[in-house]
């Protein structure tokens, strides 16, 4: 069945459909459809495919409209559960339609173990929520609630009881975060080896006052306060309805925070109170947004809010701040039921999450689960900083600390098997503790440090960053940790003492992925691997170098110019970098051309997907190819195929409309890559194509990484002189 939902229907088709005394509050259109006796009991079986519930379509507007206007208990949950959807399945505009199918399910009740009263909803196909149904044991008789079976229960209350049952099962159900054990793991941290004490530290600048958690109040501290707090990691997933500006800090101090708070925020508050904590840090509420100068300060300290934290509640399966993380920790709702007979009562619905029982092996037990915080630019250095973690993904949640990893879900009913903490290597990811007290580094833990740089740098740099100008602020907490292990200077992204190491970095992207433009207002320069978006793949001299370096550049200055001196890790207003290099136009005489596009292909079998790169191909009689093949005018497919082909790093460079003034400038180079018979008189090159900028100082831009090898060193390399040049 389908309909039209709208809460502007004909007002004579209403006037007769009252809401009954003490119900639940319900729009119009909610009453005389889904809620209506023949609209319910079409939702109603004992097992559901396409052709069972009840469906209607509406739009988003007129959902708001109805929880707004008539107070729709219906719709606030419709409200809810669309918060919790995954981004693309998330509405684009309130006039969009939805369709929405109900499912309710009641079987027969057996004993006090059958959880089987459901109510299902469904947002446009997606499984949005799932509620347990049962009636109100208080509207029976205190000997009907004992005695209660469906066929002989006495109903001097809820005529619903006969149909659903009472949920004595579902009542006594505790939420799915074991909090004690919580607790216990945090208590044990300090006994572990890698890890830092559960210690008092100084309070950031602010904090939220969760000694009430009905009435948050934010707490200036001046960092002069000493306490335990948690902090919150959480996709923002858009605009925050509820933040701190210059207008309202002074009466979330004098007079508490607004609520209702967005739901993850309301949830984190739950969690630090029963955790025993007072304070929660939470970067919409406890940084002035409206205020530049705040935000730069704050951002430069996030290295020590998330590391000194007691715990950091991270939300790896919220989308948005108005999800939620703690769904069957919220008040049960109460909506009307139809009873088979006629008569109208009531029902009691509890979110239902679908616990996993490890006793019946994992492996045989399906839940979908989302992770969107992993996808978080800014939510990366969040979790490698902090050394301590609660990680809630419902229906899991689980401890992690620098040593150990603990299942925090509460078992089951049926399930009766312990969870053991089992031990992780995790301190790896956090050098700081443990090599702040080494005085000495040797050079191989140079490397390794290099190589976790390296790794983390990966990982961020494939995330997403909503605000383009964040790139080098979202990760310069874990810039400033190696900075100090390093003992080197981080320049726009790159380090000083590895310049020629950093700035051959390159851009791992799919077959078929197009390449992005570069962000429209300046964020770094181009030998940056923070100037274009994609997963950065840096260069490790110390593994991929080849035997025999007989030329390397000279880099000569590396000039940055921080936006802020408080936060000179973040962004930037302006960098170059000098160097003496050899430098010689992609073309003979220095002529402008245009390279050609070889496109990538992904190819998708029955049992397997086939992957064919993409690349560039530099125009016939560049530089870089042997002078024999140039003036070939028979050049044969094989030589064809071996033709350079190079991956550029935006779309700057690559356009087909004009020819681009290409250069080449080398920075490493050698005679030998090999030694193996039939290499060792082959020779490699490392280097960058470059475009003139223009200008009236000359200047170069990085569009592309050279990277050659098995290659016939031209023979303009050896008499070429090196020039000073400059990147920008």
């Amino acid at each position: 069945m389908t309909d039209d939902h709208s809460p502007d229907q004909e007002e004579n088709t209403n006037a007769d459909l009252p809401t009954p005394p003490s119900m639940p509050s319900l729009c119009r259109a909610c009453q005389s459809q889904l809620f209506s006796f023949e609209g319910f009991r079409k939702a109603i079986a004992d097992f559901h495919d396409s052709s069972t519930g009840y469906s209607y379509t509406t739009t988003w507007r007129d959902i708001s409209r109805s929880v707004t206007q008539e107070t729709c208990t219906w719709c606030s949950l419709l409200e809810q559960a669309k918060n919790s959807l995954p981004t693309d399945r998330t509405p684009q505009h309130a006039d969009e339609s939805v369709d929405v199918k109900i499912e309710i399910t009641i079987n027969p009740q057996v004993d006090w173990t059958d959880v089987t009263n459901m109510i299902k909803c469904y947002i446009n196909g997606y499984p949005a929520a799932a509620y347990c149904i049962f009636a109100d044991e208080s509207e029976l008789s205190i000997y009907d609630a004992l005695t209660y079976t469906p066929d002989s229960c006495a109903l001097t209350g809820d005529p619903s009881a006969a149909e659903i049952g009472i949920g004595n099962h579902i009542r006594e159900e505790e939420p799915y975060v074991d909090y004690q054990i919580a607790i216990d793991s945090i208590t044990e941290c300090s006994r572990h080896e890698h890890c830092p004490d559960v210690a008092e530290t100084y309070l950031p600048t602010r904090v939220i006052d969760c000694l009430d958690p009905n009435r948050p109040r934010l707490t200036e501290t001046g960092r002069q306060v000493k306490a335990q707090y948690c902090a919150l990691s959480y996709v923002w997933g858009g605009e925050q309805r509820q933040k701190t500006t210059t207008k309202n800090i002074d009466a979330y101090i004098n007079e508490g925070i607004n609520i209702p708070l967005p739901l993850t925020i309301s949830d984190a508050i739950i969690v630090t109170h029963k955790l025993g904590i007072r304070y929660l840090w939470v970067d919409a509420l406890c940084i002035i947004q409206d205020s530049a100068e705040d935000k730069t300060r704050e951002l430069a300290d996030m290295a020590h809010i998330y590391r000194d934290s007691y715990v950091t509640i991270s939300v790896l399966s919220a989308y948005r701040a108005d999800a939620g993380f703690l769904p069957d920790e919220h008040p049960i709702i109460e909506l009307p039921f139809h009873t088979s007979e006629g008569s109208l009562g009531r029902m009691r619905l509890k979110y239902s999450i679908p616990r996993q029982s490890r006793s019946r092996g994992y492996k045989h037990q399906v839940v979908e689960s989302h992770s969107p915080l992993d996808q978080r630019g800014w939510c990366f250095q969040e979790s490698i900083l902090s050394p301590r973690k609660l990680i809630f993904q419902p229906p899991h949640v689980r401890y992690d600390c620098r040593s150990w990893s603990r299942d925090l879900t509460r078992p089951s009913a049926m399930d009766f098997s312990p969870q053991s903490p089992y031990r992780v290597d995790e301190h790896t990811l956090h050098p700081a503790s443990e090599i702040r007290r080494t005085a000495n580094m040797g050079e191989t833990d140079d490397e390794q440090l290099y190589d976790l740089w390296c790794g983390m740098l990966t990982e961020y740099s494939r995330r997403q960053i909503s605000v383009p100008a964040d790139k080098l602020v979202a990760f310069s907490s874990v810039a400033e940790e190696f900075q100090f292990l390093m003992k080197d200077d981080y320049r726009a992204g790159v380090w000083k003492r590895r310049l020629i190491d950093n700035i051959l970095w390159e851009i791992f992207r799919e077959p078929d992925e197009a390449l992005p433009s570069r962000p429209q207002n300046y964020r770094a320069p181009t030998w940056s691997w923070a100037s274009v978006d994609g997963m950065v793949m840096p260069h490790r001299s110390h593994m991929f170098e080849l035997p025999s370096t007989e030329y390397e550049a000279e880099i000569l200055s590396c000039d940055v110019t921080p936006k802020s001196s408080v936060h000179p890790l973040g962004e930037i207003m302006d960098a170059k970098l000098t160097m003496k290099a050899k430098i010689v136009p992609l073309m003979p005489n220095g002529r402008k051309s245009k390279v050609t596009e070889k496109k990538g292909s992904v190819h998708k079998g029955l049992f397997e997907t086939t992957l064919i790169g993409g690349s560039w191909i530099l125009p016939t009689g560049n530089c870089l190819e042997p002078q024999t093949s140039q003036s070939d005018p028979e050049r044969t497919q094989e030589q064809d195929g071996k033709r350079i082909k190079i991956q550029f790093d935006c779309l700057e460079g690559t356009s087909q409309d004009y020819e681009h003034d290409f250069y080449v400038v080398m920075l490493r180079a050698g005679r030998r890559w090999g030694d193996q018979e039939g290499y060792r008189n082959e020779s490699w090159m490392r280097g960058l194509l470059l475009l003139r900028a223009e200008g009236p100082i000359e200047a170069y831009r990085r569009v592309a990484k050279l990277d050659l090898w098995n290659w016939t060193w031209p023979e303009w390399v050896k008499p070429l002189q090196a020039k000073v040049i400059t990147l920008i």
